[in-house]
């Protein structure tokens, strides 16, 4: 009998599924803590998991392990050269926030043009404080990776009148979108777009991919929303930052890590002072896996 680990709690139609699906051929058990998983982890040989943060000293463990899947699409948490070394397979969830995921880019780029966070705040306030107002209608979005989620925030974002780029390793048509580049068409993508979402996970060939010289090139404004943790340089060090001018619905800033130019820092919802977003060279719209919204351009704080 094959022993399976499992980190969450199943649903009980998640767990018929298994059972139907393998029957006696798999034990599941759950553990919350592998240090006082005891015995158990030794003759673990499948780890199905949803832990942001894996100690490779946990997995030393589990000495017959030769399978983990992780319940998310990225995979850049886990010890990929120790798992490499020990022929453990790892396979991920590829598609599993295409749903909200997007759901959220939309209902970000609605909010920032609407200038909602403003008249929540008056709402709350009970004051009447009109100002002005945007459209998605006309604009250009870019999408740095068209992946899954990209590809289903197109799809939503289609009624809307927009123009829809994107940028991928293979150039090829893609339903929802206008024009897709290859990877030599970075910069004119940020050139054409309003808005850029980036959505490529980190390695060697996305790490850095967007840096000063992306942010200098022209003059335009425009909001960057990154989805995961590639693309952005962010290890330029506080000296080297650009100065992007970034678009947030109406009110044009200029950021430099994360703060507009002149003033306090922007404060988006949600904030946490102690996030690592916050020491990247400049960060307009930045959503991480926790799903909060950091900091941007006066418009919309």
């Amino acid at each position: 009998m094959v022993k399976v680990v499992c980190t969450y709690t199943l649903t009980e139609e998640q767990l018929g599924r298994i059972k139907n699906r393998l029957g006696d051929r798999a034990e599941l058990v759950k553990v919350k803590d592998f240090d006082e998983a005891g015995d158990v982890l030794s003759e673990t040989r499948v780890l199905l998991t949803n832990q942001l943060a894996i100690d490779q000293k946990d997995l030393e463990k589990m000495k017959n392990l030769e399978w983990i899947q992780c319940v998310f699409s990225g995979i850049n948490h886990f010890p990929l050269g120790y798992l490499r070394d020990k022929g453990i397979i790892l396979t991920n969830a590829r598609g599993v926030h295409r749903i909200q995921m997007s759901e959220f880019i939309v209902s970000l780029l609605l909010s920032i043009v609407r200038r909602s966070y403003h008249y929540t705040k008056a709402h709350l306030s009970r004051k009447w404080d009109p100002i002005k107002i945007d459209e998605l209608y006309g604009k250009t979005i870019g999408f740095i990776g068209v992946g899954a989620v990209a590809r289903e925030t197109a799809r939503k974002l289609r009624p809307f009148d927009v123009r829809i780029l994107g940028v991928k390793n293979s150039v090829e048509p893609v339903e929802n979108f206008d024009e897709v580049y290859g990877g030599d068409g970075l910069d004119k993508l940020l050139e054409e777009s309003d808005f850029v979402i980036t959505l490529v996970p980190l390695t060697e060939e996305t790490r850095g991919m967007i840096g000063e010289d992306q942010f200098r090139r022209d003059e335009k404004d425009r909001l960057v929303y990154q989805r995961g943790p590639g693309a952005h340089s962010g290890r330029e060090g506080p000296d080297k930052g650009p100065q992007g001018r970034l678009d947030s619905g109406g009110g044009t800033g200029r950021i430099r890590e994360g703060a507009a130019a002149g003033g306090k820092p922007a404060v988006g919802l949600g904030q946490r002072d102690n996030h690592p977003a916050y020491s990247r060279a400049y960060t307009a719209l930045h959503g991480p896996a926790d799903g909060f919204v950091h900091r941007q351009p006066g418009g919309f704080c």
